[in-house]
């Protein structure tokens, strides 16, 4: 059980690293390439389902409130109801870019997954458009070959 955890924890830990990059929207005039896109997309969006099921409320609510207003991170403390995903032992930088810590707001994981959820709709109606025009430029191409036949 514990190598389930350090697993997950880790995997949120590296997305959260390059947060900025991993939720960014990338579409491609390739369709093998969108649907490799799509595929990144759902695995991060599993490390943040699971995540979120292990988010837990923090009773010692005066060591978190300090550190958000040290950090300027009391709107997403208030935000997350003092819920937070526990990274135990790996450490991600605050939005002072000073301090660590070891948790990651519950309103964060929210906001990632509302972009990756986003960004999946815009990338499968990117792929469904590559398909639409693929198949009319097939169906023109083999109107323009039938009539060369006749």
């Amino acid at each position: 059980m514990p190598r389930y955890y350090s697993r997950v924890e880790n995997s949120m830990t590296n997305f959260y690293k390059e947060k900025d990059y991993n939720t960014s929207l990338r579409i491609h005039d390739n369709l093998q390439f969108n649907e490799l896109e799509l595929s990144i997309i759902e695995e991060h969006l599993n490390i943040i389902y699971k995540a979120l099921m292990e988010v837990v409320y923090k009773k010692n609510k005066t060591f978190y409130k300090d550190f958000a207003d040290m950090t300027g991170e009391t709107a997403m403390l208030v935000e997350s109801g003092y819920c937070v995903y526990d990274l135990r032992n790996n450490y991600v930088i605050s939005n002072d870019d000073i301090s660590e810590r070891d948790w990651i707001y519950e309103s964060e994981l929210n906001e990632f997954c509302k972009k990756l959820i986003e960004n999946k709709k815009k990338v499968m109606n990117a792929i469904t458009e590559l398909n639409v025009s693929s198949g009319v430029a097939m169906a023109l191409l083999y109107a323009n070959y039938s009539k060369q036949c006749v």
